[in-house]
């Protein structure tokens, strides 16, 4: 396949979808819901929470948040220690990328994930500058869909 060819399907995203950073992601604004009931909503669209897996595609959706000026919103995606503390997994098994420049710094200049059993779920935190945070499972936040393609 050629980058050209490639760019191509990522651009014709479905509907409720757009092209971010080489996925086709669904900011659902419109509802705050737990983690589990996210990737419910992401399954009603045929998609999942979002991995994201590189460091380019986090730029790209920070972008996309303040272009669009949705920016105020914390996202979920689909990484979670649940079944593990301490081992991040994406929803499809791989593994959750650790450290800087994923995730972000809490007071006194402390790397993220740090919220031991209580904070077992990954979101993007418009108070942590959308960088990975843990948090707890059950906080109503907005789902990040991407398209299961």
């Amino acid at each position: 396949m050629t980058a050209v060819a490639a760019v191509a399907e990522v651009q014709d995203c479905p509907s409720f979808f757009v092209s971010v950073g080489g996925l086709c992601l669904s900011f659902m604004t419109w509802v705050e819901e737990s983690w589990e009931e996210s990737r419910q909503a992401c399954h009603g669209f045929s998609g999942e929470l979002a991995a994201v897996t590189d460091i380019e595609q986090l730029r790209a959706i920070y972008l996309y948040l303040h272009q669009e000026g949705i920016a105020g919103h914390s996202f979920w995606l689909g990484g979670s220690d649940t079944a593990q503390e301490g081992v991040w997994l994406w929803t499809d098994g791989q593994r959750v990328p650790m450290g800087a420049p994923f995730w972000g710094y809490v007071k006194s200049y402390v790397l993220e994930p740090q919220g031991g059993r209580a904070e077992n779920c990954l979101l993007l935190s418009y108070d942590g500058f959308h960088y990975f945070r843990d948090y707890s499972c059950s906080l109503l936040r907005t789902p990040l869909c991407m398209y299961a393609q």
